[in-house]
C-alpha cells in the first residue's frame, strides 16, 4: 500500500515501509481500507501504534473492527491540544445520589461524574458514567460455583470505583475534544462488549503462536502426555487442580489433558489477550499458572 501520512504537530511519519508493518503486524488481517482508516486516526490524534499508544482490533468472528487506546492515551490527545486545563476530581454515587470525593462502600458505585476544564469554556465540560452500564460481567454461570452470570469480572470485580472513573474520563476527555476522539474508544469503554473466554478452544480454532521466553526455557525437552503414557507424573499441581471451561477439558486435571494441549491452550490465550489488548482474566491466570508450575515439576523428575 502505497500512502504516505506526515502529521506536522507530532511529527510521527507513516511512510510505505512503517505502514507495510503496521498492516503485517499490529493490524494484522485488516483490509487496505480499513488500514488506511486506522492510520487516518492515529494521524488525527497522533498517537503512535508502534508505541502501542493506539490499537487496532478486529473481532475475526464477526469482522467488526474497534479503534481502542488506553486512558493514558486520552490524556495524552487532551495534553497536547494547548487547550485543556486539567479537570475535576471523580465523584462516585450510589443509589441515593449523593455525590462523594471517595468511595468505601463494599457495594460498587452506581455512577461517576468528572469534568474536564477547556480554555474558553466558563463550565467544565461534565461526563457521567453509569455504572451498569459499562461494568463487564460474566455471561454465564461457572460449572463449579466459582460465578455466575451477571457477576462482576475481571477488574470490574476487583475494583470498580477505578474502572467507572477511567470510562467517565474517557467519556469527559472525548465531549472536550470530540474532534481529536470521536470514533475511538478506551479499553474501559469497551469492556462490557467483550466475549469473556469462559470455553477452551478445540484444536482448530487454536494458532499456534511462540511461548514466552521464560516458558520454553523451562518447558521439558519432550511433551508430557498422559495420553501417551503408561505412567504420568504424579504431580499435586496436576492432579489437584481441575480445569474449569470446555467440555472436552472440563473436570480434568493437567496431567489428564496433556501437556501438548495445556501449552496450546496458554498460546491461544496469550494470542486471544494480545489481539483484544486485554488482561487475563482471573480464570486464564489461575490456569497458566497451574501449567507452568506442572513444568517445572515435570522438568525435575
Amino acid at each position: 500500500m502505497n500512502l504516505v501520512v506526515t502529521n506536522p504537530n507530532q511529527s510521527i511519519q507513516f511512510n510505505p515501509e512503517k505502514i507495510d508493518l503496521i498492516k503485517r503486524t499490529i493490524c494484522e488481517g485488516a483490509t487496505n481500507d480499513e488500514l488506511q482508516l486506522f492510520i487516518e486516526q492515529c494521524r488525527r490524534t497522533g498517537l503512535d501504534p508502534v508505541l502501542r499508544q493506539i490499537y487496532f482490533i478486529k473481532n475475526k468472528k464477526t469482522g467488526k473492527v474497534q479503534i481502542q487506546t488506553s486512558i493514558d492515551g486520552f490524556r495524552l490527545v487532551a495534553e497536547r491540544s494547548g487547550v485543556y486545563e486539567g479537570q475535576t476530581a471523580p465523584q462516585w454515587c450510589g443509589e441515593d445520589g449523593v455525590w462523594r470525593d471517595v468511595w468505601l462502600s463494599k457495594t460498587p458505585p452506581s455512577a461517576c461524574k468528572i469534568g474536564v476544564h477547556k480554555k474558553g469554556f466558563r463550565e467544565p465540560l461534565v461526563a457521567v458514567a453509569i455504572f451498569d452500564e459499562y461494568a463487564q460481567k460474566h455471561k454465564y454461570d461457572d460449572q463449579y460455583g466459582k460465578h455466575k452470570a451477571g457477576d462482576l469480572s475481571g477488574l470490574w470485580a476487583q475494583m470498580p470505583a477505578l474502572m467507572l472513573s477511567k470510562v467517565c474520563e474517557s467519556l469527559a476527555i472525548r465531549k472536550a475534544f470530540p474532534n481529536d476522539l470521536s470514533g475511538i474508544y478506551t479499553r474501559e469503554e469497551m469492556a462490557q462488549a467483550e466475549e469473556p473466554v469462559e470455553t477452551a478452544p478445540t484444536k482448530k480454532e487454536i494458532t499456534k503462536i511462540e511461548l514466552p521466553a521464560a516458558m520454553i526455557a523451562e518447558a521439558p525437552q519432550k511433551s508430557v502426555s498422559v495420553e501417551n503414557s503408561n505412567n504420568p507424573p504424579e504431580l499435586s499441581i496436576g492432579t489437584e487442580y481441575r480445569v474449569p471451561f470446555g467440555k472436552k477439558y472440563v473436570g480434568k486435571t493437567i496431567a489428564e489433558i496433556g501437556m501438548d494441549d495445556a501449552i496450546m491452550i496458554v498460546q491461544y490465550f496469550n494470542k486471544k489477550a494480545h489481539e483484544e489488548n486485554r488482561d487475563h482474566t482471573a480464570e486464564e491466570l489461575e490456569f497458566i499458572g497451574h501449567v507452568e508450575n506442572f513444568i517445572r515439576e515435570s522438568r525435575k523428575k
